[in-house]
């Protein structure tokens, strides 16, 4: 009997990549290979299949793909820390630049005060002397009653 091997390609699978479920329910990579048999009339007589465990290959594969990622968050973290940087920088001068606008309000803050306190004592100085004028046309205008009388107690008495 002679055995024919046909072009593996057009006659079954070549180098598919399956996971095998061993009884342990751990899953296996694998590449999958397989073709027909067939004898000298054409006649498919049986069939073969090759599986090879790509674990090694399929681990390596995975550390290729974190490693990348890992690299792109990496490059990404630099780049939002140097955005990080600009930013804390803009707003440190921002706010120098407020503590400097509140030093200069506190010190205008200041100078009103003081010169409210200014104003409301010239207002009680002014209060007072009007107060000490009123009490002084009181006084003058008693003053003015007792002598006179004074005046009829004296014309009383003669």
């Amino acid at each position: 009997m002679t055995v024919t091997f046909i072009n593996e390609a057009a006659a079954g699978a070549v180098g598919i990549r399956v996971n095998i479920t061993a009884r342990n329910g751990r899953q296996i990579p694998v590449l999958a290979s397989a073709s027909v048999i067939r004898n000298s009339a054409g006649d498919v007589i049986g069939g073969f299949e090759l599986v090879r465990d790509i674990s090694k290959f399929a681990i390596e594969e995975q550390v290729k793909k974190i490693s990348s990622r890992l690299l792109d968050s990496c490059e990404g973290l630099v780049a939002n820390s140097e955005e990080t940087t600009v930013v804390a920088e803009q707003m440190s001068k921002g706010i120098y630049s407020l503590a400097e606008d509140t030093t200069k309000v506190a010190g205008l803050a200041t100078e009103t005060g003081k010169l409210a306190q200014e104003g409301g004592d010239a207002i009680l100085k002014t209060l007072k002397t009007e107060e000490i004028s009123a009490s002084s046309q009181q006084v003058a205008g008693a003053a003015e009653n007792v002598a006179g009388l004074s005046d009829q107690l004296v014309r009383i008495g003669k």
